[in-house]
């Protein structure tokens, strides 16, 4: 298996296409692998590939919904396999190690399992014209203690590890006592944009919390979405089959 991989970086595809590849499947990459599939991959003028660290793709600004539990990822989560059968693109998982513009070839790191067995070995990827489209991280402005003790959300796992620490935290208020009207425990959201503004709002119905469960205060327990998220429409893939 291992030769196959090494083998991927060639001079040109096996079928003399352009081959572009995009690292980075948010909204950016992905929505451009689906119009790229759409009109140059279904026509074989040229190989579409997209690169990404994950499985699936989660539209980021609902990332909020997840960590104060009003949102099921399962329900929606994008497959990327699936999308690029659909949308006549390629999809290879694995987070980019580095990047030869000498060779033109991108080298995706070995991927693992949760205990740690590899599942793919090193890759070497090939390509013609390469679109770096890995989006964005939390700016926390300074904020002091923001980065010692803000969980992020940057990602799924983020959000569902924020989950987990939220449902924590209620399980352990229930035995505690409290003042008619004041929180059991507060969290502290740094970030008043979009997504700091719709945790607040979304929060204080989460799983578990109650409607007094949630509130401001100085707690290792935040989410730090400095730079917010703007709002609108997710991409039409989302919420719609890609054809």
């Amino acid at each position: 298996m291992s030769d196959s991989f090494q083998n991927v970086a060639q001079s040109a595809s096996p079928s003399g296409l352009h081959r572009i590849t995009i690292v980075g499947g948010g909204v950016g990459g992905l929505e451009l692998a689906v119009r790229l599939g759409k009109t140059l991959g279904r026509k074989k003028k040229a190989v579409i590939m997209l690169i990404d660290a994950g499985r699936t793709h989660l539209w980021k600004p609902l990332l909020h919904q997840v960590a104060a539990g009003t949102l099921d990822r399962n329900a929606d989560e994008r497959d990327y396999f699936a999308l690029a059968i659909k949308n006549h693109f390629h999809f290879r998982l694995g987070r980019m190690e580095s990047l030869s513009r000498e060779k033109k070839e991108v080298v995706l790191a070995p991927v693992q399992d949760a205990k740690g067995k590899q599942i793919l070995p090193r890759q070497h990827l090939g390509y013609d014209t390469l679109v770096m489209a890995l989006g964005s991280q939390t700016n926390d402005f300074g904020t002091p203690g923001a980065a010692e003790h803000c969980i992020m959300l940057d990602s799924v796992e983020a959000a569902d590890e924020f989950q987990q620490r939220l449902l924590n935290c209620c399980l352990l208020a229930q035995m505690k006592d409290h003042v008619t009207g004041e929180g059991r425990f507060t969290v502290t959201i740094i970030g008043g944009g979009a997504t700091g503004v719709g945790w607040g709002c979304g929060g204080r119905t989460g799983v578990g919390c109650g409607r007094t469960g949630v509130g401001c205060g100085r707690t290792g327990v935040g989410c730090g979405r400095g730079t917010g998220t703007g709002g609108g429409p997710p991409p039409a893939h989302r919420d719609t089959p890609v054809n």
